[in-house]
């Protein structure tokens, strides 16, 4: 098919399917297989992740990273700031590497 189509039902496709274009979902984008992107995912809004991730590559976060339960560690832990447990209970200083202990 050449042009511009408009399906208003189900479009169900038997085989592999390549869109050379940008693809645009206008409600839920539903997969139920592996889906496998070869480029960056961007994600304007709020994304819940109802299994584990597992991150192959060094993974920057741009702001806070918060955990709500336990948090482990399978190596070192590089932190280029202070480093504050309880809010204030233990800190190590950053500049000195002094600790406090409230």
């Amino acid at each position: 098919m050449n042009g511009f189509a408009v399906l208003k039902s189900t479009l169900t496709v038997g085989g592999a399917q390549t869109n050379p274009a940008a693809l645009t979902v206008g409600t839920t984008f539903g997969v139920t297989g592996i889906a496998t992107f070869g480029g960056t995912i961007n994600v304007a809004g709020i994304t819940t992740l109802s299994a584990a991730v597992n991150v192959g590559g060094a993974t920057i976060l741009g702001s806070t990273l918060a955990v709500s339960s336990t948090a482990t560690f399978g190596s070192s832990l590089a932190v280029t700031g202070n480093f504050n447990v309880a809010t204030a209970k233990f800190t190590v200083l950053a500049a000195s590497g002094n600790t406090a202990i409230a």
